[in-house]
């Protein structure tokens, strides 16, 4: 049944792959993978060192050695790194519950729009999802191992240092891809913190205080401590604080993430499955904290708020869902059983029932779990379904049928232009970025120029008149998500909708081309 479920994980992640155009945040792996292989650096065109998930960045530049450059191959390591993390749901799954609340664990990040939809993009999520899974089982199989009957458990004695230091590699990889991976930590101590007042309570402070709990609250205290005495502790409170000024309105919405998770009725019955597991006692328990420690960082520190930022949780959260739905049908079928006993049923004719009606709710289940059948159609999709796919593809084809090689063009996403039509964008419509940059740096007499091609942004009105004057064709190409004033003044804005030519044809309507002085 696993073998099925990851080829058919497999099949919905890897077909029509290279369908939808690129989006903003994969074009800085293509030209970083594109840039090592010849150059050995992961330079964008601008010059800027693009170092963020660099381990992602090199298996992009593997798959362009061996496929060739394209949409497709560049997303080829999330593929797989998606059908890796149905892997990875099944283990957490059947570890931390049983094999069927691991097998529909599985099956659901298999198909589920968000994990199907980030298997599907040159970006390091999924990938990120799946090693955040394996550290997750690693660490508590190093921490909490099975089959030392002779030595206590809260014992220092009972750890299995083996499966410690794998979890080691595991979380520095993982940070090195992804910075989120130090939450983690947060998640062990809540955890460590839980079990001391636990065993305080039950054994008493001595017994609390020599136990490998103790040991670890002391040791993330002194690391706190030590890092408080730098100025890295400053630095890692201002990362928390980042985020683009188009972004700033959902910094203080701290239920940003509830609609994320609970998406669909069905989603509740995670409530049913933490209730479960917590009462397993210890896995249950650490399974929540380092769930539940790592999205509170998320919903109420970190100000850059955005669903792909918790898929590593995602796929934890799909287990709690699959245990209370394991937990219903084994508390419904002793029930059925007992009904049709007292109808006069043999024990065969019990056991068809239940399976009769385990068959019929899991149709209705599925049939009105519509969130799966979108992301197993997500090959069908043209715009992606995580994020907006824009139809750059579309816009270049018309640009080299009617734009001259000394017309200028002004884009709100530079690189789009560059690898879609193949020259750079002369200016770049990114006023936030300038914004920024002048806010850290002070202005600039030259202008600021983006770091993704080094074209210059065009801040102002001023600036865009000035762009009109000096070339006597040109373009300006927005996608609609960026038709803002994080990206355009409203003065430019009307400039460009008075005195430019509007090209209705360029696109599917996902991205306005104007042009003036044709």
């Amino acid at each position: 049944m696993l073998l099925l479920i990851l080829a058919a994980a497999a099949l919905v992640r890897a077909l029509n792959l290279g369908y939808p155009t690129l989006f903003m945040d994969e074009y800085g792996h293509v030209y970083a993978a594109q840039s090592i292989l010849k150059t050995g650096k992961p330079e964008l065109p601008s010059g800027y060192q693009y170092t963020r998930a660099l381990p992602y960045t090199l298996l992009v530049a593997a798959s362009f050695k061996l496929f060739g450059v394209s949409e497709a191959s560049a997303r080829v390591p999330s593929v797989i790194f998606g059908v890796l993390m149905v892997l990875g749901a099944f283990l957490l799954g059947a570890y931390f519950h049983n094999a069927y609340a691991g097998l529909l664990a599985a099956f659901l990040t298999a198909f589920l729009p968000l994990t199907v939809g980030w298997s599907r993009e040159c970006r390091m999520y999924s990938m990120f999802a799946f090693l955040y899974a394996l550290l997750v089982l690693c660490f508590y199989k190093g921490f909490e191992p099975e089959g030392k009957a002779d030595v206590p458990k809260h014992s220092l004695k009972s750890v299995d240092f083996r499966w410690l230091i794998g979890a080691g590699v595991l979380l520095t990889l993982a940070y090195s891809v992804q910075m989120l991976a130090g939450l983690f930590l947060f998640g062990v101590a809540a955890y460590c913190a839980m079990m001391f007042v636990f065993l305080w309570a039950k054994q008493g402070f001595k017994a609390a205080a020599a136990s490998k709990y103790s040991t670890v609250l002391i040791l993330g205290l002194a690391s706190f401590a030590v890092l408080a005495s730098t100025p890295m502790l400053g630095k890692f409170w201002r990362l928390s604080q980042e985020c683009p000024p188009y972004a700033r309105w959902k910094a203080r919405m701290y239920s940003f993430y509830l609609p994320v998770l609970f998406d669909s009725k069905f989603h509740w019955l995670a409530l049913l499955g933490a209730g479960i597991l917590s009462a397993r006692g210890r896995k249950g328990i650490y399974f929540l904290a380092v769930f539940i420690t790592p999205l509170l960082f998320h919903s109420f520190v970190l100000a850059w708020k955005s669903e792909r930022y918790i898929l590593y949780l995602y796929t934890l959260f799909l287990v709690f869902i699959s245990a209370g739905v394991v937990w219903a049908f084994k508390w419904l079928a002793p029930r059925i059983k007992l009904l049709v006993s007292r109808l006069g049923g043999t024990t065969k004719q019990q056991s068809a029932a239940v399976w009769l009606v385990g068959s019929l709710l899991a149709v209705v289940f599925f049939a009105n779990y519509r969130t799966l059948h979108y992301g197993a159609t997500a090959f069908r999709q043209y715009h992606g379904i995580t994020v907006p796919h824009n139809d750059w593809r579309g816009v270049a084809q018309y640009l080299k049928s009617r734009a001259a090689e000394s017309d200028a063009i002004a884009a709100s996403v530079p690189l789009a232009i560059l690898y879609y039509l193949g020259r750079k964008p002369e200016y770049s419509i990114r006023r936030h970025e300038a914004l920024t940059a002048v806010s850290e740096g002070g202005k600039k007499p030259g202008g600021v120029h983006d770091r993704y091609t080094g074209s210059l942004i065009l801040e102002d009105e001023r600036m865009l008149l000035d762009a009109i004057a000096k070339h006597p064709r040109g373009w300006v190409v927005v996608d609609k998500p960026r038709w803002n004033k994080w990206f355009l003044t409203l003065g430019q804005m009307k400039l460009i909708k008075t005195r430019m030519r509007y090209h209705p044809n360029a696109s599917d309507g996902t991205v306005l081309v104007y042009s003036w002085g044709q």
